[in-house]
C-alpha cells in the first residue's frame, strides 16, 4: 500500500518524462519531472489562528447616490486621530466607527471562532445602505450583517531562489486563514412632487374609467361617478355603503 500511496502522489505532482524507470528490486515506476519531496497533505492538529480573535478589522465604505447628488461615509468625521484606534463598531453608540473585531464577526455569522481557528474559513459582509432622504444626513447610516460562506479555507504560495550549484529550489507554504468577503448594496428615495402628481392623476383616471349604469350593488367605500357620456350639472349621486348605489339626473343615461 506504501508504494501504491506514493505511485498516486507522483501522478499529481510534476510532467510525465516518458521513461521508465526503477523504483525498487521489484517495481518501476514512470519518471516525473516535479519538486521533491512531495506535499505533505496531513492537516494541522492545533489551531494556527487563536490568536487572531483579537484582531480588528477597519472596513471604510463611501456610498454615492448619483440621482440626487449625495455622499456619504461609513466613517465619523472627526479631527481625533486616536479616535479609530480605540473605539469598535457599535450600533447604537458608535455606528461611524466601522472597525470589527474578528471574533465578534464569526459569531455574528453563526460560528465559533474556535472552530475557523483549525483550518480557517470564509465569511460573508453585507454593508447595507437605506437612506430616505427627507430626514438629516446623519440617520442615513449602514447597517451591517455577516454569514458563513465556507468553514474551510487554505491557499498556497511559493518562493523559488537558486543555491550556489545553480540547482532551482523552492519553499512551498500551505497558508490557513479567514478570508472576508465584503459586499455594498444601496438604496435612497426623496420627496418630489411630480411623481406624486403623476401618480394622483393616475388613480383618479382609474376611478374615473369605472363606467357606472342607473344602479350598482357595492360593498365597498367607492366615491360615485356618473358615467361619460352625460354631461348634465343636475346629476348626483347617492351612496349608502353596503347598499344600493342609485343615480339621478336629467339625462336617461346617468
Amino acid at each position: 500500500m506504501g508504494w501504491e500511496r506514493q505511485e498516486q502522489q507522483r501522478r499529481t505532482a510534476g510532467i510525465k518524462t516518458g521513461k521508465c524507470v526503477m523504483f525498487n528490486a521489484t517495481h518501476s515506476t514512470c519518471e516525473i519531472y516535479g519538486w521533491c519531496p512531495v506535499e505533505n497533505n496531513t492537516l494541522p492538529r492545533k489551531p494556527l489562528l487563536a490568536e487572531a480573535e483579537n484582531f480588528t478589522l477597519f472596513i471604510k465604505n463611501t456610498v454615492h447616490f448619483t440621482k440626487f447628488n449625495f455622499s456619504k461615509c461609513n466613517t465619523l468625521q472627526t479631527n481625533d486621530p486616536t479616535y479609530f484606534k480605540s473605539c469598535t463598531y457599535d450600533p447604537f453608540f458608535n455606528p461611524f466607527c466601522p472597525v470589527f473585531r474578528v471574533r465578534d464577526m464569526v459569531e455574528a455569522a453563526g460560528e465559533t471562532f474556535g472552530d475557523l481557528a483549525l483550518l480557517g474559513g470564509s465569511i460573508g459582509v453585507r454593508i447595507e445602505w437605506d437612506c430616505d432622504l427627507d430626514h438629516p444626513a446623519a440617520r442615513c447610516r449602514p447597517q451591517y450583517s455577516f454569514s458563513l460562506q465556507d468553514r474551510r479555507y487554505n491557499f498556497r504560495t511559493a518562493s523559488y531562489y537558486w543555491d550556489s550549484q545553480q540547482l532551482l529550489y523552492r519553499n512551498l507554504l500551505k497558508l490557513y486563514g479567514i478570508r472576508f468577503d465584503i459586499s455594498v448594496h444601496g438604496q435612497a428615495g426623496k420627496f418630489s412632487i411630480i411623481p406624486t402628481a403623476v401618480s394622483f392623476g393616475t388613480s383618479i383616471a382609474f376611478f374615473g374609467a369605472v363606467s357606472t349604469p342607473d344602479m350598482l350593488f357595492s360593498s365597498d367605500p367607492w366615491v360615485g361617478i356618473c358615467p361619460s357620456s352625460v354631461v348634465s350639472p343636475a346629476c348626483r349621486g347617492a351612496w349608502l355603503p353596503g347598499r344600493l348605489l342609485s343615480w339621478e339626473g336629467r339625462s336617461a343615461g346617468c
